[in-house]
């Protein structure tokens, strides 16, 4: 789905996606010509009809980021005529020529990956995904075409453009009020919550790995199972009181946590939280352990330790709270002194000059081409 300011916008993407990928010449946008002949080498983009996406009819509003309620987009699909011309000592040749290499661009792209810089005029308009389809045709479908347009038969295409969203113009509601965190709290006699456990990165750690815990904890913490198996204290930490746990999957000592699906729980009191699955991989493939310690400097070197990590190219983080912008996430490429199997170290230099905010990132590092490891969790400080 791609959005868009205008229909306008639409339009100037598919002439300058005809100009740029399929060398035409001077596509513009407007009505067919009265008449074809005579008329020098061109193209005209013509919007015939647009109809609702069916799919799309009653979508709800949505919250954007800030927690305002924003209504949803109008979305449809628009028809396209593109006809083309042009005259040589063969007759309608330069026409015909123009109208192949319309539909060789769009059948070797059938998605516009959008904004598009390579596209002059329409490179800042829309974004996301633009599909254009060539519309099969049939006779009772050429004559729906042409007796409104009331012109001569010239060559001619008809593309399907969608799906378009084009941006509301209403302002977003007003956000949500505030909520007082956990609801209203009566006096009297105090129950112990359950403990809760948020979320465990990596997802998907190796055998013999480490994990981070993140949840609410009601009190001390008394014991994590994984599996069938009660963690030993030695193997547990929580690095500030009542913040997360970060816990070592023991592979050599049994009781061992071999590879699988195990569910985890934490032990607060006598109650334990709801459990939460984790799949332990192999020890043989790429991850990232995470960090025993909550918070790093950008004045020192980053070291992230783990498994599989000798092809490492490069380490990618970005704001744990959403990304707003592309400009959020940061890459930092790795030189081959500084890659090992087992660790990675992000020299100081380097995250400075990446310049991330005092914040919470996920972190994770680029083995191949396609192939990341699961992210971990960790503060970057001044």
């Amino acid at each position: 789905m791609a959005r868009f300011d205008s229909l306008f916008q639409v339009g100037v993407v598919i002439a300058e996606a005809m100009r740029h990928y399929g060398g035409v010449v001077q596509p513009e946008l407007g009505s067919p010509f009265d008449k074809p002949e005579g008329v020098q080498e061109s193209a005209r983009v013509t919007l015939l009809w647009t109809t609702p996406q069916p799919t799309h009819r009653n979508d709800p509003p949505f919250r954007d980021a800030t927690g305002q309620l924003v209504p949803p987009p109008l979305t449809i699909s628009a028809f396209f005529l593109v006809t083309t011309y042009g005259e040589n000592n063969n007759g309608p040749e330069a026409a015909y020529n123009q109208l192949s290499r319309t539909l060789r661009a769009f059948w070797q792209r059938p998605v516009l990956a959008l904004p598009d810089a390579a596209l002059a005029q329409a490179a800042a308009f829309g974004e996301g995904e633009l599909q254009v389809v060539q519309v099969p045709m049939a006779a009772d479908l050429m004559e729906k075409i042409y007796a409104p347009l009331q012109a001569k038969h010239r060559q001619w295409a008809l593309f399907e453009v969608g799906p378009v969203s084009l941006v509301p113009t209403d302002p977003p509601r007003p956000a949500a009020p505030v909520v007082r965190p956990g609801g209203l709290h009566l006096g009297g006699p105090e129950v112990m919550a359950t403990p809760s456990i948020d979320r465990i990165t990596p997802e998907g750690p190796t055998r013999g790995g480490r994990i981070r815990i993140d949840g609410t904890w009601p009190g001390p913490i008394l014991g994590v199972r994984i599996g069938d198996v009660d963690v030993k204290a030695a193997d547990i930490s929580q690095p500030t009181a009542g913040g997360p746990l970060v816990v070592r999957l023991a592979a050599l000592v049994p009781p061992v946590i071999g590879v699988g699906t195990h569910h985890v729980s934490v032990r607060v009191g006598r109650q334990y939280s709801e459990r939460v699955p984790i799949s332990v991989r192999p020890d043989t493939e790429a991850s990232v352990e995470a960090p025993i310690a909550l918070s790093h400097s950008l004045a020192a070197d980053l070291d992230l330790l783990g498994r599989g990590l000798q092809t490492a190219t490069e380490v990618a983080f970005w704001p744990d709270g959403g990304v707003a912008s592309p400009t959020e996430v940061h890459t930092i490429p790795l030189v081959p002194a500084d890659v090992s199997a087992t660790k990675v170290t992000v020299r100081s230099p380097a995250l400075l000059a990446a310049a991330p905010s005092a914040r919470r990132y996920r972190v994770s590092v680029r083995i191949s081409s396609r192939v990341y490891t699961p992210y971990v969790l960790l503060e970057l400080t001044p």
